[in-house]
């Protein structure tokens, strides 16, 4: 009996070993893939035309789930690496020290590559994106604090500065939080083990560069005034 209890908990063990370097792997693998797609995208500056307005139909009663994956869905699905994708723009996230390109359409093989527009648009002032809790992707969005700066930049080159004003926790049932505040963007994923969804709301600021830049631009002005001896 001892020996059984032995070999079950080596087993156990194992299994968690190879399921951590499982998750890793493909949370590097999401990574090369989003900055391989970004690095595209700034150099061609031609990122797939798809208008904002068309938005990608968001029927669900239920915030997608990161084991969504294991339900069955179509066979036919192609692998994450085999298709083209069209990209509605680049989000940039500093304090995170990430620039992820964000895909036009929601669809649980596109968000193992980048992050995806779940529902509206930056035009429209309700862009909500979703992701994958890998590191490389929205692993960290909860460490973000109020006043941290985020950007988007569009297809057409136009780019949008926001400052995140909170963070919270929400259940999976509560598909109506992401809209709460009104905020025009909202970025979300899932905790782990998907028992509930971090989300972060962010506001727009009124000029571009947001609150960093203005405290940018005046310790510049201040380093050109002139000094005066007493």
């Amino acid at each position: 009996m001892e020996r059984l209890c032995l070999m079950l908990g080596s087993a156990l063990v194992l299994a968690a070993v190879c399921l951590y370097v499982y998750d890793r792997l493909e949370d590097a693998r999401a990574g090369a893939q989003a900055a391989s797609a970004v690095s595209q995208l700034r150099q061609s500056q031609s990122i797939a035309a798809v208008p904002e307005t068309e938005q990608p139909a968001d029927s669900a009663e239920s915030l997608p789930t990161e084991d969504a994956e294991s339900e069955s869905g179509p066979a036919s699905e192609p692998p994450a690496s085999s298709v083209e994708r069209e990209y509605l723009g680049v989000l940039t996230i500093p304090a995170l020290g990430l620039e992820l390109p964000v895909q036009t359409e929601w669809s649980k093989a596109n968000l193992k590559v980048s992050p995806c527009r779940q529902c509206g648009s930056a035009a429209g002032g309700d862009l909500v994106i979703a992701a994958h809790n890998y590191k490389s992707h929205f692993g960290r969005l909860s460490s973000l604090s109020e006043g941290d700066e985020v950007r988007f930049t569009s297809q057409d080159g136009a780019e949008a500065v926001y400052t995140v004003e909170r963070t919270a926790q929400v259940s999976p049932e509560e598909p109506e939080a992401l809209r709460e505040g009104g905020c025009p963007l909202v970025l979300y994923t899932c905790t782990p083990g998907g028992k509930a969804r971090v989300v972060v709301y962010c506001r727009k600021n009124s000029k571009k560069g947001g609150a960093q830049s203005q405290r940018t631009a005046t310790r510049l002005f201040m380093r050109k005034l002139p000094r005066y001896r007493s």
